[in-house]
């Protein structure tokens, strides 16, 4: 779930970093995703502990975007699929790497990068007609 872009969590969801309780350590990433997701302090706390998170404290963490009655959570992850799916491909996903890459980035760079990325998209298609809807409006 560290590497998602959006999380939906039913409310009985619970979530248990379980490497302590087995005695094992991090992988797949969890030492570097995790920190980065909710902070040194709370990655440490969890990554040590073993403490179990309920799907209110995952979303207080930033871990989950949206916390759903257990009878809506398929239903709502589909939505949101769906929605996303028939979405601007480009800006979608440019916006996707833009912020994931920022990271790795100083402000300004990220700023040039914005920069030609938007000359881009102003261009396709999809942002055309969006752009048109939009100013009929």
């Amino acid at each position: 779930m560290l590497a998602a872009d959006v999380i939906v969590a039913a409310e009985s969801t619970k979530f248990v970093m379980a490497y302590p309780g087995v005695g094992l350590t991090p992988d797949i990433g969890v030492s570097w995703l995790l920190p980065r997701a909710v902070g040194q302090v709370r990655a440490l706390e969890y990554a040590l502990t073993g403490r179990q998170l309920t799907a209110a404290d995952a979303l207080d963490w930033g871990l989950v975007t949206t916390v759903v009655a257990d009878e809506e959570a398929l239903s709502t992850a589909r939505e949101l699929a769906v929605k996303m799916a028939a979405g601007p491909v480009f800006a979608l996903g440019s916006a996707r790497r833009l912020i994931r890459d920022s990271w790795e980035r100083t402000r300004a760079e990220a700023g040039e990068v914005e920069a030609r990325t938007i000359a881009e998209a102003v261009q396709t298609d999809d942002a055309q007609q969006r752009l048109a809807a939009f100013t009929k409006k």
